[in-house]
C-alpha cells in the first residue's frame, strides 16, 4: 500500500502491534490521470488549484486511503471538485478517464499501466517522493507462506523496483 511520508511512523508503530513489519518498495510523487485530449496534457506538472472545473474519478476509499489521501488533498490545497464518481472497476475508470474533463488522483506508479489504455499522467508539483510504496509481512517467521505467494510477492517488488 501507499504511505504518505508524514504519518509513515504512526503506521509503521500500529503494524509492529500487530506484528507485522513494513518494507518500503519504490517512492513515488502524487499526480493526476486524465485522457490526452485535454488541456493538461501540455502541461509537465499540475498545479491542484487548476482542477476545480474538472469531475473526480476514485476508488471506494480504505483505512490506509483516508490515512494518506486526506492529509494530502489538504497539503496541496486540492479544490472542491465539480462532482465525484465513485468507481471499483479497472475498465470503468479508464473509460472515464479517456475523456476529457475526468481525472483521477494517483501516483507516478500507476503511469506505466494507465499509459498501455492510453491515459497520461502528469505529477502534482512538488510532490516528488511524497509517497512510498510498501510491502506489509509478518515480522516473525512463525507463519508459512506458500511458495506460490513468495513468487507472487517478488514479481510485485521487482516490478515497482524497476519504474523509473
Amino acid at each position: 500500500f501507499l504511505l504518505d511520508h508524514h504519518i509513515e511512523h504512526s503506521i509503521r508503530r500500529s503494524l509492529e502491534l500487530k506484528e507485522l513489519a513494513c518494507h518500503p518498495v519504490a517512492d513515488a510523487a502524487i499526480a493526476i490521470h486524465f485522457s490526452p485530449e485535454d488541456p493538461l496534457f501540455h502541461e509537465t506538472t499540475i498545479d491542484p488549484q487548476r482542477l476545480s472545473g474538472y469531475r473526480l474519478v476514485r476508488t471506494p476509499p480504505d483505512y490506509f486511503g483516508y490515512l494518506s489521501w486526506g492529509h494530502l488533498i489538504e497539503q496541496y490545497s486540492f479544490p472542491r471538485f465539480n462532482q465525484t464518481l465513485t468507481i471499483s472497476q479497472y475498465h470503468t475508470i479508464v473509460r472515464f478517464l479517456r475523456t476529457p474533463g475526468n481525472i483521477l488522483i494517483g501516483h507516478t506508479l500507476q503511469a506505466q499501466e494507465f499509459e498501455k489504455a492510453g491515459i497520461q499522467t502528469r505529477p502534482i508539483r512538488g510532490s516528488q517522493g511524497q509517497l512510498t510504496l510498501s510491502s506489509v509481512y509478518h515480522a516473525n517467521n512463525q507463519y508459512t507462506v506458500p511458495p506460490e505467494a513468495k513468487v507472487l510477492r517478488a514479481a510485485v517488488l521487482n516490478y515497482y523496483q524497476q519504474l523509473p
